[in-house]
């Protein structure tokens, strides 16, 4: 079955655990809500608010205690920060453009800049569904980069096991778009 047999024949859902699905034209274009990527950049703001009143109370002769308690505060918030945005890291988009026959990934980096891979669908070696979470699924992407490495992402890294057959169409979608 074509590729476009199989899309004529059912089309996308509109949404795959925490991605929001939109087929428009040649292109199919996944995306997570923002909201899901505030705790990093909430948890980063607030150690740079405690670092920088941990240096003032130094600066006016206060607390030691009390700085140093803001300081280790900071710290941990901004470890946190690193942890949780590496945990987020992936795409937050992907885009499939069917006339180029190439997968856009975009997300950001550990520092938070906005990164972007083009990948073409003859690099793509497998995408499978596996569990993530108790009771949650994704779509685990595998491909070569242009260095020739094997990487692997996640499509799609939370879909309930009560959205398994959105997941399923999703994947049977993007399997023959990928022609595998």
């Amino acid at each position: 079955m074509s590729f476009e047999d199989a899309l004529q024949s059912q089309l996308p859902p509109e949404r795959v655990g925490e991605v929001r699905l939109r087929f428009d034209e040649n292109i199919l274009i996944g995306a997570r809500p923002p909201a899901r990527r505030l705790w990093p950049e909430a948890a980063g703001v607030l150690a740079l608010g405690a670092g920088i009143t941990a240096v003032v109370l130094l600066i006016q002769g206060g607390s030691l205690l009390a700085a140093g308690a803001l300081a280790l505060l900071s710290a941990a918030l901004t470890g946190f920060s690193i942890v949780a945005r590496g945990r987020l890291l992936g795409p937050t988009r992907f885009i499939l453009n069917f006339a180029t026959e190439s997968l856009r990934l975009d997300g950001t980096d550990r520092l938070g800049r906005t990164v972007s891979e083009v990948v073409p669908f003859d690099s793509v070696r497998d995408l499978t569904v596996v569990p993530t979470a108790p009771r949650h699924f994704g779509l685990l992407l595998e491909y070569t980069d242009a260095a020739q490495a094997l990487r692997r992402v996640y499509l799609v890294q939370q879909s309930p096991a009560a959205e398994v057959e959105a997941l399923r169409r999703a994947w049977r979608i993007l399997r023959h778009a990928f022609g595998l």
